[in-house]
């Protein structure tokens, strides 16, 4: 019987890492995911528990930013896609990301000589009840232990929906945020797409529905910092029965 032979263009390659090769993550947010407590066992929703859920392609962590009964993502009443929402409750919210220790694979480090780090980006399609009652963004924070307070965390950049106006969120080195409106909004239970994007030197650029958004400032990430992408959703007093997901996307632009 002959040798089987090898066809090296569907191999990965021994001298790319595979850590490096796998930094991306797609997840269709179509399935009801399980969720545990971190270390086993339920969920509680305590606040600032830390959970994980994982779904048929991806594995993130979901951290309580005031105790919540609803113990996880659900596919929501429309079928668009996973409820990420908190209870409708006001101050209920959560955070979830790929996890905020040094181990976390979905980390870049910043080089702003642009010599090092490829461009990278995070995308996902949403679509909110109610706009009003809730604040739902997304974006790259520094790795550090996860806070319920967005301005806790010393440098970000992010652009979501602030009770339905789209706007962008940056603090450099803990000197204050900085909140943009970009005089755009989104309505009731209808699908936006968000992205934020990092070049090679650090500077983030954002989208709304694939195109710029009407007014950004410009923001760059320190040079040496190491940054982790994030979603964070906060019920408001109005609040909003569903936030929901269609698909959330990272990794480095092609």
């Amino acid at each position: 019987m002959p040798t089987p032979s090898v066809i090296n263009k569907y191999r990965y390659s021994d001298v790319i890492n595979r850590r490096y090769w796998d930094k991306y993550f797609f997840s269709n947010m179509s399935n009801n995911p399980l969720v545990t407590a971190v270390g086993g066992g339920a969920a509680a929703g305590a606040g600032a528990e830390l959970d994980v859920f994982a779904d048929d392609k991806s594995r993130f962590e979901q951290f309580v930013i005031v105790g919540n009964t609803n113990l996880g993502p659900k596919i929501d009443s429309t079928a668009f896609g996973l409820n990420l929402a908190p209870d409708a409750t006001n101050t209920h919210g959560v955070e979830i990301n790929t996890g905020s220790t040094a181990l976390n694979n979905f980390t870049f480090l910043i080089d702003t000589s642009g010599k090092t780090q490829n461009a990278f980006f995070l995308k996902g399609q949403f679509k909110v009840a109610t706009v009003a009652g809730c604040t739902l963004e997304m974006g790259f924070r520094k790795v550090q232990a996860n806070n319920a307070t967005l301005s806790s965390y010393t440098d970000f950049a992010a652009i979501g929906s602030i009770a339905g106006e789209i706007e962008t969120q940056t603090q450099i080195a803990t000197a204050g945020v900085i909140t943009t409106d970009t005089t755009q909004a989104v309505a009731n239970a209808t699908m936006f797409e968000i992205c934020v994007l990092v070049d090679a030197f650090g500077n983030v650029t954002y989208q709304l529905n694939g195109v710029a958004p009407t007014t950004t400032v410009a923001y760059q990430f320190a040079n040496g910092l190491t940054v982790m992408p994030f979603l964070r959703i906060v019920q408001n007093s109005t609040t909003s029965a569903y936030a929901a997901c269609n698909y959330f996307e990272c990794g480095y632009q092609s």
